[in-house]
């Protein structure tokens, strides 16, 4: 998924773009979660 971002070969990133790509990565809805986020089972699972 990281790839959507930064194709094969990219150089450099500031640390900005790489914690904004971890933030979608974890909100994006996932169909083996019943399409909620890993954001979303991680709160449901500290209940």
């Amino acid at each position: 998924m990281i790839r959507r971002f930064l194709p094969k070969g990219t150089r450099s990133t500031t640390k900005e773009f790489v914690t904004f790509i971890e933030g979608w990565i974890n909100s994006y809805p996932r169909k083996m979660f019943t399409y909620k986020s890993s954001n979303q089972m991680l709160r449901l699972a500290n209940l």
